[in-house]
């Protein structure tokens, strides 16, 4: 019976142990709101790609939400593959930037959708990324 006892006490620790190596990131609900805002301010945001002049102030505030949602992400353990797809987001839209701000013209509303559609799949994917995150207990 003792035997029985620790072989289930032994086995419960190992397991127990064994789960504790296997580091996996969560479920970040901050992280999910930062996304779907992201989302619905890059639509906005795009939309003005279609018109004479860009409203730099608002440019600017876009890349400190980038900047600052990629910086939250960094700091989380276990959590490389969300901060590296903020990254992505991110430079994703500083090369649409630079690509509006060097042409003379503003762009056409088919061309505008399809740039939006493109950073728009950055940032379901990870959406995605963070709803399939452990939920945790």
């Amino acid at each position: 019976m003792k035997k029985r006892c620790y072989f289930i006490l032994t086995a419960l620790l190992v397991l127990i142990s064994a789960c504790a190596a296997i580091q996996i990131s969560s479920f970040d609900r901050g992280t999910y709101e930062h996304l779907t805002f992201l989302k619905a301010q890059m639509s906005e945001l795009y939309s003005n790609y279609t018109q004479i002049g860009i409203q730099i102030s608002k440019i600017r505030k876009m890349q400190i939400l980038l900047e600052q949602y990629a910086e939250y992400e960094k700091w989380k353990p276990h959590n490389t593959e969300t901060y590296k797809q903020f990254q992505l987001i991110e430079d994703m839209f500083n090369r649409h930037l630079r690509e509006r701000l060097d042409s003379k013209n503003p762009w056409s509303k088919s061309y505008t959708e399809h740039k939006l559609s493109m950073i728009n799949n950055l940032i379901n994917i990870s959406i995605k990324t963070e709803l399939h995150k452990n939920r945790g207990c």
